[in-house]
């Protein structure tokens, strides 16, 4: 683990991977940092979760970067972190500086065998193995992490995610997101796929009947890499995913086509996953951008 973001990435992917349950609203970590364990708690907002203890290892070593890393560039040791993660992609990290009272430096005096041996004692299976992840995996991780970094950029810049109305014209190949502030702000766009909340089925943009052929492209892209590494749901015209699966194709298809912005619309039931081009040169904080 060499920077920030792939620890963000790492307890990302742990994270959504531990969750049963589709159709999650939000997931946190509550963490306790020590100098070489992490005590943590994991918490799904309407739904369950699976053995997620097999992610422990994950986790801690993302935790203790974060620690290391903070003491390093500001000098200040945090002893705890919650990590909450949505399903549009967007997190929020918040650092607890504050040394527990009762902290001794004992505490870390316990082997990686005790600790399991320990919990394994109270009927909770524990394995401190590496998480093995595939080359799709990681890919998909690195993209929403990309994605998530750029949202919050766009949200404190501009107010991605505050609008008031969206639309979309499939002719122009716009999406227009309007303000309660009477801004209107129109972004060039391609449609990566529609998501059937009904049935949980995603139809890709590549060969999506609705979809103009000039707002096909980004879907594409997504295609023909599935294409070059035999990535089976790239490929398939319609499969079965949750709404997380969904964000993580929509953040490879702004990877692949090299945008910063993404979006879900609600059809009366159906989400439009779109991703839109952002202007170089600065963001769009009034007026019209076309």
């Amino acid at each position: 683990m060499n920077t920030v973001e792939e620890a963000y990435s790492s307890i990302t992917r742990s994270m959504v991977a531990a969750a049963e349950a589709e159709g999650w609203r939000r997931l946190e970590l509550h963490a306790s940092i020590f100098d070489s364990m992490v005590s943590s708690e994991f918490v799904v907002a309407l739904a369950d979760i699976v053995d997620d203890t097999k992610y422990v290892k994950s986790i801690r070593d993302a935790c203790l970067y974060l620690r290391d890393d903070l003491l390093q560039t500001t000098g200040q040791r945090i002893w705890g972190l919650t990590f909450t993660l949505h399903p549009d992609g967007k997190f929020n990290i918040e650092y607890d500086y504050e040394k527990p009272e009762d902290y001794d430096d004992s505490d870390d005096a316990i082997s990686l065998a005790q600790a399991q041996a320990s919990l394994a004692g109270s009927g909770i299976p524990v394995s401190f193995e590496n998480v093995g992840t595939s080359p799709e995996q990681q890919f998909l991780a690195d993209a929403l992490t990309r994605l998530q970094t750029w949202s919050a950029k766009h949200t404190a810049a501009w107010g991605l995610g505050t609008e008031a109305q969206w639309n979309l014209d499939m002719n122009a190949g716009q999406l227009r997101l309007s303000f309660a502030d009477g801004r209107e702000v129109d972004f060039p766009v391609q449609v990566v796929g529609t998501y059937n909340t009904r049935n949980g089925s995603f139809l890709w943009g590549w060969d999506h009947p609705s979809v103009p052929e000039p707002l096909r492209r980004a879907a594409r892209q997504v295609r023909d890499y599935g294409e070059k590494h035999a990535i089976e749901r790239f490929t398939t015209r319609t499969i079965d995913c949750s709404e997380a699966d969904a964000w993580e194709i929509t953040a490879a298809a702004a990877q692949l086509d090299d945008v910063t912005g993404a979006y879900r619309g609600d059809a009366g039931g159906t989400w439009v996953y779109m991703t839109f081009e952002v202007p170089d040169s600065e963001y769009p904080k009034g007026g019209v951008v076309i």
